[in-house]
């Protein structure tokens, strides 16, 4: 996917998206001169996650084990 930015983005700054518990995403730069330019815009890159069979996702932290599922769907759309 590709957004928008401007030279006060954080580029070191992550998103998470609520119905995909546990994951974070980023953009692929890591500085606004590392973005393409287009007319005089700036566009950062990054990879949601796409879905395309229900699976499920077991992760232990230092307490228990968590699963959850997720739907067919693209999650970690940048807010």
């Amino acid at each position: 996917m590709r957004v928008e930015v401007n030279e006060n983005t954080d580029f070191s700054q992550h998103w998470v998206d609520a119905s995909a518990p546990n994951l974070n995403w980023q953009f692929d730069q890591r500085s606004f001169e590392e973005c393409e330019e287009e007319n005089g815009i700036y566009y950062a890159t990054y990879e949601p996650m796409v879905v395309l069979k229900e699976m499920t996702i077991t992760y232990l932290n230092v307490e228990e084990e968590t699963t959850y599922t997720l739907g067919i769907g693209t999650y970690g759309i940048r807010p």
